[in-house]
């Protein structure tokens, strides 16, 4: 946690990651994205990626870690099961920060149309 405090003390930058790094980047943001896209389709997106990825190191990985099938599948399976609890948690702590943009994606239009926005507002 203490590289994350430092990271977002600079003027810009982009943290991605689960709700136990909110209480230390919320009071440092100006914007928060947050993908939610439908459940069927991240159930789709990790079955796909941990088929194709198997006992490969993905793009964004570094070297010799390896993606193995079963791991991450109960992983994902974890992370779907408690998506009510992070959605929760999120809300919460989205409520103590309410001068935060928050934009919420579910689906590639609306990244894509948030991409726009952003662009032309550079």
């Amino acid at each position: 946690m203490r590289l994350l405090a430092q990271a977002a003390i600079d003027p810009r930058w982009v943290i991605e990651g689960g709700s136990s790094m909110l209480r230390t980047t919320l009071p440092r943001a100006d914007l928060v994205i947050w993908l939610q896209p439908p459940i069927w389709q991240r159930a789709w997106q990790l079955l796909k990626r941990s088929l194709r990825y198997h006992g490969r190191t993905r793009p964004e990985l570094p070297p010799d870690n390896t993606d193995q099938f079963w791991p991450q599948i109960q992983f994902g399976w974890r992370s779907l099961r408690k998506q009510a609890a992070f959605d929760r948690e999120v809300s919460d702590a989205m409520a103590d920060h309410p001068a935060i943009n928050l934009q919420v994606c579910r689906s590639r239009a609306d990244i894509s149309r948030l991409r726009s926005a952003l662009s032309s507002s550079e």
